[in-house]
């Protein structure tokens, strides 16, 4: 448990190497959870992932793309169902979240912070 956490203001943020960045970044979230800290951002984010959400579908309507979801189970469950997704380009990610909308939530994970990188090789 993190009894402390000093934080770091821009200019001494900028004078820090990506590994400093890294252990400082991960122990702030840490920090800010045990804390008990609310998210930042997050009324902000759902005011504007409407609009965002219709500018990457027109953009894909006008780039004459398609979605296709192969399988869908989750209508059969009322419990969390989790996606598989191929990846082949750049707005994949968007894309996904356009066909999954609006339950669903995308989970990343540094490979630093998840082990996959100490498991590899």
């Amino acid at each position: 448990m993190i009894d402390k956490f000093i934080k770091k203001n821009i200019f001494q943020r900028m004078k820090m190497s990506v590994p400093e960045l890294e252990v400082y970044y991960k122990d702030l979230r840490r920090y800010q959870f045990e804390q008990k800290q609310p998210l930042k951002g997050i009324q902000l984010r759902k005011f504007t992932i409407g609009a965002v959400a219709a500018l990457l579908k027109l953009d894909r309507i006008l780039s004459h793309e398609k979605l296709s979801l192969l399988k869908n189970e989750s209508t059969k469950t009322k419990r969390p169902v989790v996606f598989a997704a191929t990846h082949v380009g750049g707005l994949d990610v968007a894309r996904i979240y356009e066909l999954l909308r609006p339950k669903a939530y995308m989970l990343f994970g540094d490979c630093r912070e998840t082990g996959y990188l100490r498991n590899a090789g």
